[in-house]
This record gives C-alpha cells, structure tokens and sequence, in this order.
C-alpha cells in the first residue's frame, strides 16, 4: 500500500520539534536571528501541539479503501496506557507481546468510516514504527461507488484538549480534506 504525503514536510518538522522536546527538554529553532526569537518568546508563549495524519485512498474498480493513520508515539502510547493501564513500548524490544491487538482495539474505537452512508467494514493490516511515529493500516473492501466518505475519527482527543486529525480522502487523483478534533470529530466529503 503506497499513500504519499501531502504535507510530509510539515509532519517531518514536527517529528524534529517532538524529538528536541522529548530529548533536550526544549524547543530547539535552527536558523532563526536571535532577536526574532526573543521577540517571539517575549510575546508568544510555547504551546506543544497535537496532530495525527489519516489518509484515506478509495479504489473505486477494486471497490476498496486503504486507510493509513500517522500519530506520534508518545502520544499514542499515552492513550493505550489511558485506557488499558498497559504502556506498548512500540518500536522497542520490550514491546507488549499484544501490542497489536492493542493498537487495533484503541483504533476500532476511536475511526470510523462510512461510504454512501453504509458504515464500512474496517480490515487491521498492520502497524509500524517509524523513528518518532507509528503508522496504523486498515483496509475495507465490497465498497459500493463512492459519493459520500464520512469519517469519524477522535484518535487522542481524550488524552489531548488541543489534538487534530487532518483527514486526506482520495479518489481517482482528487483528495479532499477534514480537519477533525475536539468539538467535531466527524465530518463529511463529497465527489
């Protein structure tokens, strides 16, 4: 499954910002003139932020979806002990030998999709970690033309005020997006 990334960049930066802040304790900006920085730190007060990726590629001649969920580690992490008391230590040797199963019930929970209206049966295919980041695929099959996507998706809202879900939904070259997070967790789009 190949999805690429329409704001890789912005993702990447962030992965940098979270590794900086987890690692040295602080934020780190590379390149800026020091009085700038003073200047924005005088009169702007740091906020860490939330955000998941979730790319959605529906094939219509296969009448198949492909869901690819991007979250950072930490975060995630957190909400899985939130809710099971279990840390999955993803991505390390000591990770929970049921660290699948985990990660599978938290996101059958928390995403949800519907084509034309009729709720569609989500498939795990897997899970890997990347550096700083954990993707999470499923797959739906036997969809019907789509028209509508309705996606509902609250992954981490609970463990974050500040989280957001952008959602990229994809047919045949054209995306479409949602910005999803507390206060709207779902929302809809149309081809």
């Amino acid at each position: 499954m190949v999805i690429g990334l329409k704001i890789s960049d912005m993702l990447q930066t962030q992965v940098e910002v979270k590794r900086e802040r987890r690692h040295a304790g602080k934020f780190v900006f590379l390149g800026m003139n020091p009085a700038l920085l003073l200047a924005l730190f005088l009169h702007i007060s740091v906020h860490p932020f939330y955000i998941s990726m979730c790319q959605i590629e529906l094939r219509p001649e296969a009448k198949t979806a492909e869901v690819a969920i991007k979250c950072f580690t930490d975060d995630l992490e957190k909400a899985l002990v939130a809710e099971t008391g279990v840390n999955p230590r993803l991505g390390t040797p000591a990770e929970a030998k049921d660290a699948r199963q985990m990660l599978e019930a938290y996101f059958n929970r928390h995403f949800r999709l519907k084509v034309n209206d009729a709720a569609a049966s989500l498939q795990w295919v897997g899970f890997e970690v990347e550096m700083d980041v954990v993707w999470v695929y499923f797959e739906a099959q036997n969809l019907p033309k789509p028209q509508r996507i309705t996606v509902f998706n609250d992954v981490l809202v609970r463990e974050f005020e500040n989280q957001n879900n952008i959602v990229q939904v994809t047919l045949t070259g054209k995306t479409k997006g949602l910005m999803l997070g507390r206060g709207k967790t779902s929302g809809e789009v149309q081809f």
